[in-house]
């Protein structure tokens, strides 16, 4: 009888002792995939990339193809009265006519988590959409580009500029609007002069002179980056005071249409101040 019970106690404590062993490899198990997961680093939304006076979706082509090869989502607008929608051009239409588009943009499209790209004039609709885009915002990432608060116009930000963009308008474009950019101003070459000058298009005086309506609480909230072109003193300026507010900063040896003749290196500055 004592031999039973000892033989039946040896069973219980060799399947206690199993289920144990069994717990404890489960247990690891679980241990390590957990850990795997909460090392992988979580996948980065879309760009959106705004473009600058006169150009639409056409001229950002090699940029967008640039950060596309660089594993991220990425899209280029045409604004209204600008580039292939040149054809839309009035005078009524100014920069928050252009901020609200984008922000239709991204919630037609449901985009989420988005890195808007804003080059040039760019950075002020993009500036503009966040209020508009029910939070889909999460970075904004300024190109040789304004840096506008709530209020702000460009001729106000670069009173310079206006001066010479307001001669040029009253001269050329029937006091309302601005007429193409001269492509030797941003190109050396003539295949250069010959591209810029084939994609840029008169614009709306209005989005340079309109204050523009900003979200200020929400642009407290996103995560901001400045990448400046050497032509122009200006715009890295605009770039260091982000980086004193607290932004990312970077560099490109090009001028100002480094989106086109610079896209790799332009790309691999967005993703390091993004």
């Amino acid at each position: 009888m004592r031999k039973r019970v000892l033989s039946v106690s040896r069973r219980k404590v060799g399947a206690a002792l199993a289920l144990s062993l069994l717990a404890c490899v489960l247990g690891c198990a679980a241990s390590a995939h957990s850990e795997v997961r909460s090392d992988a680093s979580p996948k980065r939304g879309p760009v959106v990339i705004v473009p600058g006076t006169g150009a639409g979706a056409g001229a950002y082509e090699r940029l967008r193809t640039a950060l596309q090869k660089r594993g991220r989502t990425a899209y280029a607008l045409s604004l209204a009265g600008m580039g292939e929608r040149v054809s839309d051009l009035a005078p009524g239409i100014d920069a928050n006519t252009h901020a609200q588009e984008i922000a239709d943009f991204l919630i037609t499209h449901d985009l989420h988590d988005v890195t808007l790209i804003g080059h040039s004039y760019g950075g002020m609709p993009m500036t503009g959409a966040l209020g508009r885009s029910q939070g889909r915002v999460s970075h904004l990432v300024y190109v040789d580009s304004y840096v506008p608060k709530n209020g702000d116009s460009l001729f106000s930000l670069d009173p310079v500029f206006a001066k010479m963009i307001q001669e040029k308008v009253d001269k050329l474009g029937d006091g309302w609007k601005i007429p193409p950019f001269a492509g030797k101003q941003f190109f050396s070459d003539e295949a250069g002069i010959a591209w810029f000058e084939a994609h840029e298009t008169a614009s709306p005086l209005a989005m340079y002179k309109s204050p523009l309506v900003v979200d200020d609480a929400a642009l407290a909230k996103v995560a901001k980056g400045y990448v400046a072109y050497q032509q122009y003193k200006f715009f890295q300026h605009q770039g260091e005071a982000l980086q004193r507010a607290g932004g990312k900063y970077r560099t490109v040896n090009a001028r100002h249409m480094g989106v086109y003749t610079d896209p790799d290196a332009t790309a691999e500055a967005i993703l390091a101040v993004e």
